[in-house]
């Protein structure tokens, strides 16, 4: 029976204490952050201190330099937890499943989960017109339009591209024709990677395929906008653009060497890391209205049109546990499959040197 003592610590520090702190943290970051960020600090510093304990713990005065504990008959101890070197390897195997579940269940937050918040949380708006000044809607997080007098040429376009992807915009207009306000572009609709001849899949996208070339400008089919986040960073970029008065609120695309790695650490460490898009929407709707000759309203809103934005967010809440689920099932058959590596590996070393 003595054999199988160390197969009890290779369960319990390689497999069960590994996975239990990797489903945790990624469940934490994801669902408790925003509300008791104190408590997943706590137990990822929890997690740290462990590693670190382990990492010294001597279970005995009997061990060799070389990290080996001795038995009264003199061969290596196969007794759990009582091996120095095993210890340091199981220390550093649970630290970097800790950072990996961190890192997982953060990104889910930013991406998925943030968005979500905000726009819960953000104000509604209804029977809106694209002429409809967006200045007093600071906090729109829904926008419902009049069906009547909304329209979206699907060929009237602009991307912005960067690090590879094309953050697409094209700009909403009224029904309404004839009027000097139908020049200036106040609402955006959005997509990344989804315009190449026209907007038409990007309004395919968000909407799940309920709006098409053929329905988007027909008066009863109902257009909602999920309002994309703003981001809150000060103001890097405030060259004006020919054409508009409307400052762009963050940019480090082609700006000088200090200012991008300022912004790119911004962009990196911030928790809103995600609402960064806006930027590069921004940067697309100041080319669209220059490429086009309109003019770019002031605090243009920018926003995944569909028919059903309650939808649209029952759709983000489900990604977000969804993503949890999935880096869970990945994360699992990997964890154990490293436990059975680490604890193959000391077996032989242990076998070596009987």
């Amino acid at each position: 029976m003595n054999n199988m003592k160390p197969v009890h610590e290779a369960l319990t520090l390689g497999v069960a204490a590994p996975c239990v702190t990797f489903a945790l943290l990624i469940f934490l970051w994801t669902y408790e952050y925003e509300a008791r960020p104190f408590l997943v600090y706590f137990f990822f510093l929890f997690v740290l201190v462990f590693c670190a304990f382990l990492r010294t713990f001597r279970a005995d005065t009997l061990i060799r330099k070389d990290g080996v504990l001795l038995e009264r008959d003199g061969g290596p101890s196969t007794a759990p937890f009582q091996n120095a070197s095993r210890n340091k390897a199981w220390s550093i195997w649970n630290l970097v499943v800790a950072i990996v579940g961190t890192w997982l269940g953060r990104s889910n937050f930013q991406t998925n989960r943030l968005p979500f918040l905000l726009t819960r949380d953000g104000a509604v708006y209804n029977n809106v017109t694209p002429l409809d000044k967006t200045v007093d809607k600071p906090d729109a997080a829904i926008v419902h339009f009049n069906a009547k007098t909304t329209t979206l040429d699907v060929g009237l376009f602009r991307a912005y591209r960067h690090k590879g992807q094309n953050y697409c915009v094209a700009p909403l207009s009224a029904r309404t024709k004839g009027t000097g306000e139908n020049l200036v572009a106040r609402f955006f609709a959005v997509g990344v990677d989804c315009c190449g001849s026209s907007f038409v899949d990007c309004l395919a996208y968000s909407s799940e395929g309920t709006l098409t070339e053929e329905n988007i400008n027909k008066e009863e089919v109902p257009k909602a906008g999920v309002v994309v986040p703003q981001i809150d960073f000060p103001a890097q970029d405030d060259r004006p653009l020919s054409g508009t008065s409307e400052e762009l609120a963050f940019s480090y695309s082609g700006s000088g060497w200090g200012d991008n790695t300022r912004s790119e650490l911004s962009l990196l460490f911030d928790p809103q890391t995600t609402m960064a898009e806006t930027t590069f929407y921004n940067k697309a709707a100041r080319s669209c209205a220059a490429y086009y000759g309109l003019k770019l309203g002031q605090n243009p809103i920018f926003l995944h049109l569909t028919r059903d934005a309650e939808k649209f967010q029952r759709g983000r809440d489900t990604s977000t546990f969804g993503m949890c689920i999935l880096s869970i099932g990945l994360g699992w058959p990997s964890i154990l499959l490293g436990g059975i590596v680490i604890t193959n590996i000391y077996s032989r070393r242990q076998r070596a040197s009987q």
